[in-house]
């Protein structure tokens, strides 16, 4: 309860239990009950109007500690009481805020998630100021996490939160955000890039005992340039593609309405020589056995003459059952040669060759066994 004068100012404050404990005690109706309710009062504690709750709780918690729960009365510039504030509602107050910003935290590393970035670009698009918004992820962080396994990847990412997070304190119009999974989102101004460039890509990374790097891409957006946040991560998907393409830590920056972007990290890929074999692509040797260029009959025929050709090696290895006594290979010998010679002109695309005038003839001998 407060007693206030004549002008709404606050002169008193009594809290109810010490005013009960008083009247209830030995002789306390007797001493109390017809004197001013002002010897039963203590100096009222008071806030301005435009103070936080942290702030209420701080005053309460600096203050007697039998009085930590007395009201505190709200008071406009001029000192009138505007309203009173009651610790309980303070504390539930309190409570539901933390329970909420709990649930927009990414719980491996405690930072904000889109939402809070995307109300404060909103925020500043509204107050019509200049801002830079950039996207950082790891390269191939599913090979990280595949390769030094998931302990190792969310270690890696709790570690680049951190960072984040120190770099951050020291910009105080920056706010950083953990999107999910390894991707992260940096707003600040125009100029304030540099810091956080230098903490994320000027330094080593790993995980495990396998090497890593970033990759950041930033739009710039001039006042007037976007209507909200939706724009602003339109405009910076194309960036971050690029950045995405240039081999190690990359940083790609580029202006919102132009063309043109700045590569302030990393260097653009090698071209491939002209006439470099298919399968390579981005400086990298494709995966897999390379294809058969050859049409899929000829490559067929070709995969026959060599099973012929694998069962003709086999029987010439019995010179008795191919060679009769003249040293004359018998036809299925000569067979064996057209087989051979077809197998290796498969891939010219020539056909199986025809027999030649210089092939000698041979004679069977009726009394020696051939193969047929």
């Amino acid at each position: 309860m407060l007693l206030v004068d004549a002008d709404g100012v606050p002169v008193r404050a009594i809290d109810r239990d010490r005013f009960l404990l008083s009247l209830s005690g030995r002789y306390g109706h007797a001493l109390y009950a017809d004197r001013p309710a002002l010897r039963l009062a203590d100096r009222p504690r008071t806030v301005g109007a435009d103070a936080t709750a942290w702030q209420v709780l701080d005053m309460i918690a600096d203050g007697e500690r039998d009085r930590t729960g007395d009201d505190v009365a709200v008071v406009d510039e001029r000192g009138r009481c505007i309203g009173v504030v009651h610790l309980a509602d303070i504390l539930r107050a309190l409570a539901e805020s933390r329970v909420e910003e709990a649930a927009r935290l990414n719980p491996l590393t405690r930072l904000p998630g889109s939402d809070a970035v995307n109300g404060e670009v909103d925020r500043r698009v509204g107050e019509g100021r200049e801002f830079a918004l950039s996207w950082l992820d790891v390269d191939g962080f599913k090979q990280v996490n595949d390769g030094a396994g998931f302990a190792a990847g969310d270690e890696l990412i709790r570690s680049v939160g951190r960072t984040l997070a120190e770099v951050a304190a020291g910009e105080p119009t920056s706010r950083v955000g953990h999107i999910g999974g390894d991707d992260f989102l940096v707003l600040t101004e125009p100029d304030g890039l540099e810091p956080f460039a230098e903490a994320l890509l000027d330094v080593g990374w790993s995980a495990g005992e396998m090497q890593v790097t970033l990759s950041l891409a930033t739009v710039v957006c001039p006042p007037g340039g976007v209507t909200g946040h939706g724009p602003a991560a339109a405009a910076l998907a194309p960036l971050k593609k690029a950045a995405k393409d240039l081999p190690g830590a990359s940083w790609v920056v580029g202006q919102l309405g132009s063309e043109r972007t700045e590569v302030r990290r990393g260097s653009a890929r090698v071209p491939e020589p002209a006439g470099a074999p298919e399968g390579r692509t981005r400086g990298r040797r494709a995966r897999g056995p390379a294809a058969d260029s050859r049409p899929p009959f000829r490559a067929a025929r070709c995969a026959a003459a060599a099973n012929v050709n694998s069962l003709c090696v086999h029987a010439l290895d019995a010179p008795s059952a191919t060679e009769n006594t003249s040293g004359c290979r018998s036809p299925d010998a000569r067979g064996h040669r057209r087989t051979q010679a077809w197998h290796a002109s498969c891939t010219e695309d020539r056909g199986p060759p025809r027999a030649t005038a210089e092939e000698p003839p041979c004679t069977p001998m009726g009394t020696s066994s051939s193969v047929r």
